[in-house]
């Protein structure tokens, strides 16, 4: 079983349901925002981009901060913001000149850096979460021949949505692009992310309803959320389509990505209160 930690907390009338719900109406109110601003609007899509990371970030770590020092859930849910505020420096060093960060070499350094580390926190963290039910001995609901039907396609998806993005970035870091390699690393952990879904949903269904399985859920459909973007922005870029419209769904994608991230956070310390001490 996965220890109770001695920490509840207290979220008054919130419930997983009604955090979800939370979760997709503030993604259509900043996308709605996008939307009201137009494209040439750049400040205020960055802005709503770094405070879906930041909101992304400390929901995670508020989620770790109620488990021990040293357990599974808490290692996992703290990479989880670590990469969501990496994340969140990332696009603040992608947006310099807007917010006064000075630009040069050791921007790019700086924003390569910012991307490798949140790829490697973000997958870690799935790593850890894709494991719970090793760590806790919990049986998944499936055989071996049923994951491997899900994970061959879904492995050919992520491919088709980040390929042109990989094979571009991979094309300019050959010829020394730094960033460009950062970015590619990250288009392959992306693929490796999407694949731990699987093992995550499928805990998710072994929990069977409980109130463990709100989080298990909520990170998977957050992370689907994260393969739905990267498919719209491959086929943004292939039909050259860079509306207003599109970037507002898009923008939507991302604040869901990151938003589902916060009521999963919420319904984790929700799962916690509810435990017997």
């Amino acid at each position: 079983m996965i220890p109770s930690p001695p920490r509840p907390s207290s979220l008054g009338v919130l419930s997983p349901s009604r955090a979800l719900a939370a979760a997709v109406a503030a993604s259509v109110l900043l996308a709605a925002v996008d939307l009201a601003t137009g494209v040439g609007a750049v400040a205020v899509h960055a802005a709503t981009a770094v405070a879906a990371y930041l909101a992304a970030g400390a929901g995670a770590l508020s989620a770790a901060s109620a488990y021990r020092r040293g357990d599974h859930l808490r290692r996992a849910w703290a990479l989880i913001g670590l990469d969501n505020l990496a994340l969140a420096g990332g696009r603040l060093l992608l947006s310099h000149d807007l917010f006064g960060l000075p630009a040069g070499p050791l921007a790019n350094g700086l924003l390569a850096a910012a991307t490798v580390l949140s790829n490697a926190f973000g997958l870690w963290g799935m790593v850890l979460f894709a494991s719970t039910w090793l760590w806790t001995g919990l049986p998944l609901p499936s055989t071996g021949r049923r994951v491997a039907t899900v994970i061959v396609p879904l492995a050919a998806i992520s491919l088709l949505a980040v390929g042109p993005d990989l094979l571009e970035m991979g094309t300019r870091a050959a010829h020394g692009d730094v960033v460009a390699l950062s970015y590619a690393l990250g288009d392959a952990c992306d693929v490796a992310v999407f694949l731990l879904v699987v093992p995550v949903f499928l805990t998710a269904r072994a929990l069977k309803g409980g109130t463990l399985a709100w989080p298990f859920g909520l990170i998977s459909a957050s992370c689907l959320a994260w393969l739905l973007l990267d498919g719209g922005t491959a086929l943004a870029e292939v039909a050259g389509s860079w509306s207003a419209v599109a970037q507002a769904v898009l923008a939507l994608l991302r604040n869901l990505a990151c938003l589902l991230i916060v009521a999963a956070a919420v319904a984790q310390r929700l799962a916690i209160r509810a435990r017997p001490r």
